[in-house]
């Protein structure tokens, strides 16, 4: 039957892509994306900079995703939110901004290190899954034209297509254009 030809079809793509991740793995070894060091396992780190990564959890903002120190009901929005409101409805963000997240954000912006970009994905999906759950589609922040051939790459747009994969989302990253090019943030 047809169910069970795409059944069989859906297994046989798996199969043929662990056999070839798994040639890739001893043609091209997995390395630190910070140290370029040899590790197992994709995009892994080593475990003294794993255990410096600091990964946002509940209880957060329910608008800007900063963290509470005590547990407050989901809706609540932290002081400076309620002071000064952004002018977005939720964000949220996977690490906090720390030695060893600086480095894989540095990473992927000036040394074009995209073997990254699946595992800082999946943290962004994990991170954002209420909000990736109301979306209709994924638009990342666009470079300048003149930044972009500086880099070579957008970033955004790579991390973007790397969350809409795993989230089952549409990206579209020519929704929106930079026009006006502004200061580097570092």
């Amino acid at each position: 039957t047809s169910r069970a030809k795409d059944k069989a079809g859906r297994k046989d793509r798996a199969r043929r892509k662990r056999t070839g991740s798994g040639l890739a793995g001893l043609i091209w070894p997995q390395r630190s994306l910070i140290t370029n060091r040899e590790v197992a396992g994709p995009g892994a780190l080593e475990p003294e900079l794993w255990a410096k990564l600091q990964f946002l959890s509940d209880p957060l903002c329910a608008r800007c995703g900063t963290p509470f120190e005590i547990a407050v009901d989901a809706a609540q929005e932290c002081g400076a939110c309620l002071a000064h409101p952004p002018v977005y409805d939720r964000a949220r963000a996977a690490l906090i901004y720390g030695d060893v997240s600086r480095d894989l954000v540095l990473g992927l912006k000036y040394q074009g290190r995209r073997d990254g970009l699946s595992v800082l994905g999946g943290w962004m999906a994990s991170a954002g899954s209420e909000l990736l759950a109301d979306a209709d589609l994924i638009v990342p922040v666009p470079l300048h034209r003149l930044r972009l051939v500086w880099r070579k790459f957008n970033q955004a747009a790579e991390l973007a297509r790397a969350l809409g994969a795993l989230a089952g989302r549409p990206v579209l990253i020519d929704a929106v254009r930079r026009v006006k090019r502004t200061r580097r943030q570092i």
